[in-house]
C-alpha cells in the first residue's frame, strides 16, 4: 500500500502512526461503519423477524383431520379414476383384438407387393390410437 510503511515486528499502533493519514481516515471510518451499522438499521424502522407463531393443540389436531379428510378424498377420487380405467380397458380389449385379426386377415388376402389398400391404413391408424389409449389406461392401473 502506498504511504504504508510496516516493519516486522512493529506493533499496529505504531504502524498506522507511521502511515499516511488517508490511511488511519478509511481505517476509522471502516471501524466506525461497522460499529454503528447495526444500530443504524433498527432506527431506520428495520424490525427484526418475529418468532414463528406456535400451533395451538386444537389447531394441530384441526390441521390433521383437514390433511386425513384430504387423503380420503384423494383416494377415493383414485378409486374413481381406476374403475374408469378398467371399464375403458375392458370396452377396448375386444375391439383391439377384433382390429389385429381384421388386419391380418386383410393382409393374408391382398398382395403385398401392390400397394396397401387405404382402408388397411385407417384401420392401422386406428388400432395404433386404441393402442396408445390400452397403454394409458394400463398405466393408470
Amino acid at each position: 500500500m502506498i504511504g504504508f510503511h510496516c516493519l516486522p515486528g512493529m506493533k499496529l499502533f505504531t504502524c498506522l502512526r507511521a502511515g499516511s493519514p488517508y490511511l488511519r481516515r478509511g481505517l476509522v471510518s471502516l471501524l466506525l461503519l461497522g460499529l454503528l451499522t447495526p444500530f443504524g438499521l433498527a432506527q431506520q424502522g428495520q424490525k427484526p423477524a418475529p418468532y414463528p407463531k406456535t400451533e395451538s393443540v386444537f389447531e394441530r389436531l384441526e390441521r390433521s383431520r383437514q390433511d386425513a379428510r384430504a387423503a380420503q378424498r384423494r383416494t377415493r377420487l383414485a378409486s374413481a379414476e381406476r374403475q374408469r380405467s378398467l371399464k375403458q380397458l375392458r370396452r377396448d380389449l375386444p375391439r383391439l383384438r377384433q382390429l389385429a385379426s381384421e388386419i391380418q386377415q386383410e393382409l393374408r388376402q391382398t398382395d403385398t407387393r401392390n400397394v396397401l389398400s387405404i382402408g388397411l391404413r385407417k384401420k392401422g391408424d386406428e388400432l395404433e390410437k386404441l393402442t396408445k389409449r390400452v397403454c394409458k389406461n394400463i398405466r393408470k392401473l
